[in-house]
Protein backbone atom coordinates (compact mmCIF):
# COMPACT_ATOMS: atom_id res chain seq x y z
CA UNK A 1 0.00 0.00 0.00
CA UNK A 2 2.96 2.49 0.99
CA UNK A 3 4.75 2.12 -2.21
CA UNK A 4 1.21 2.21 -4.45
CA UNK A 5 0.46 5.23 -2.39
CA UNK A 6 3.37 6.57 -3.84
CA UNK A 7 3.18 5.37 -7.42
CA UNK A 8 0.19 7.40 -7.56
CA UNK A 9 1.59 10.81 -6.59
CA UNK A 10 0.45 10.07 -3.18
CA UNK A 11 -3.02 11.44 -4.80
CA UNK A 12 -5.42 8.47 -4.64
CA UNK A 13 -8.20 7.61 -1.90
CA UNK A 14 -8.27 4.42 -0.40
CA UNK A 15 -11.19 3.79 -2.77
CA UNK A 16 -9.01 4.25 -6.34
CA UNK A 17 -5.96 2.83 -4.60
CA UNK A 18 -7.99 -0.20 -3.50
CA UNK A 19 -9.22 -0.15 -7.37
CA UNK A 20 -4.88 0.50 -8.16
CA UNK A 21 -3.96 -2.47 -6.43
CA UNK A 22 -6.56 -5.14 -7.37
CA UNK A 23 -5.63 -4.35 -11.45
CA UNK A 24 -2.08 -5.33 -10.56
CA UNK A 25 -3.48 -8.72 -9.27
CA UNK A 26 -3.03 -7.88 -5.75
CA UNK A 27 -6.23 -9.23 -3.60
CA UNK A 28 -7.07 -6.53 -0.97
CA UNK A 29 -10.21 -5.14 0.55
CA UNK A 30 -11.00 -1.18 0.59
CA UNK A 31 -11.09 -2.04 4.51
CA UNK A 32 -7.83 -3.40 4.37
CA UNK A 33 -6.41 -0.29 2.48
CA UNK A 34 -8.47 2.32 4.24
CA UNK A 35 -6.64 0.32 7.68
CA UNK A 36 -3.16 0.65 6.40
CA UNK A 37 -3.43 4.27 5.12
CA UNK A 38 -4.96 5.18 8.56
CA UNK A 39 -2.17 3.16 10.58
CA UNK A 40 0.83 4.56 8.67
CA UNK A 41 -0.97 8.62 8.05
CA UNK A 42 -0.70 8.27 4.88
CA UNK A 43 -2.73 11.07 3.33
CA UNK A 44 -3.71 12.13 -0.38
CA UNK A 45 -2.38 15.45 -1.39
CA UNK A 46 -4.75 18.14 -1.95
CA UNK A 47 -4.44 19.60 -5.15
CA UNK A 48 -5.28 23.45 -5.40
CA UNK A 49 -8.74 24.37 -7.01
CA UNK A 50 -8.68 26.60 -9.80
CA UNK A 51 -10.11 29.75 -8.62
CA UNK A 52 -11.84 32.40 -11.32
CA UNK A 53 -11.18 36.14 -10.44
CA UNK A 54 -11.70 37.70 -13.72
CA UNK A 55 -15.00 38.34 -15.19
CA UNK A 56 -15.03 39.15 -18.99
CA UNK A 57 -18.74 38.70 -19.15
CA UNK A 58 -20.28 41.86 -19.10
CA UNK A 59 -21.33 44.91 -21.26
CA UNK A 60 -19.13 47.32 -20.15
CA UNK A 61 -16.69 48.64 -23.17
CA UNK A 62 -13.34 47.37 -23.31
CA UNK A 63 -10.85 49.94 -23.61
CA UNK A 64 -8.16 49.40 -26.75
CA UNK A 65 -4.73 48.50 -26.74
CA UNK A 66 -2.91 51.79 -27.33
CA UNK A 67 0.82 49.63 -27.08
CA UNK A 68 0.24 46.94 -28.77
CA UNK A 69 2.66 45.09 -27.17
CA UNK A 70 5.43 47.35 -27.61
CA UNK A 71 7.18 48.08 -23.65
CA UNK A 72 9.83 49.79 -25.03
CA UNK A 73 9.55 53.36 -24.41
CA UNK A 74 11.70 55.91 -25.92
CA UNK A 75 11.56 58.83 -22.75
CA UNK A 76 10.15 58.57 -19.19
CA UNK A 77 6.51 58.97 -18.95
CA UNK A 78 5.53 58.28 -21.98
CA UNK A 79 3.63 54.85 -21.29
CA UNK A 80 2.61 53.39 -17.51
CA UNK A 81 1.88 49.76 -16.50
CA UNK A 82 -0.07 49.08 -13.12
CA UNK A 83 -1.23 46.08 -11.54
CA UNK A 84 -2.78 44.69 -8.63
CA UNK A 85 -1.79 42.18 -5.36
CA UNK A 86 -3.22 41.13 -1.99
CA UNK A 87 -0.84 40.41 0.71
CA UNK A 88 -2.05 38.20 3.58
CA UNK A 89 -0.64 39.63 6.97
CA UNK A 90 -1.86 38.93 10.86
CA UNK A 91 -4.29 41.86 10.21
CA UNK A 92 -5.81 39.89 7.16
CA UNK A 93 -5.65 40.77 3.54
CA UNK A 94 -3.70 44.02 2.83
CA UNK A 95 -4.52 44.90 -1.09
CA UNK A 96 -1.53 46.98 -3.21
CA UNK A 97 -1.76 48.54 -6.01
CA UNK A 98 1.14 50.08 -7.85
CA UNK A 99 2.32 52.21 -11.00
CA UNK A 100 5.54 51.20 -12.95
CA UNK A 101 7.27 53.49 -15.74
CA UNK A 102 7.96 51.39 -18.65
CA UNK A 103 11.17 53.64 -19.66
CA UNK A 104 12.88 53.20 -16.08
CA UNK A 105 11.11 49.96 -14.96
CA UNK A 106 10.76 51.75 -11.29
CA UNK A 107 7.94 52.40 -9.36
CA UNK A 108 6.11 55.71 -9.84
CA UNK A 109 3.35 55.16 -7.16
CA UNK A 110 1.74 52.81 -5.39
CA UNK A 111 -1.15 52.19 -2.62
CA UNK A 112 -2.10 50.31 0.05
Amino acid sequence: VKIAHEETKQSYGYVRLTKHLQAQGIKISTYAVRQIKKSNQLHCKRHKRFKRTTNSDHNRSIDDNLLKQQFSMTKPNLAWSSDITYIWTAEGWLYLAAVKDLYTKQVVGYSL
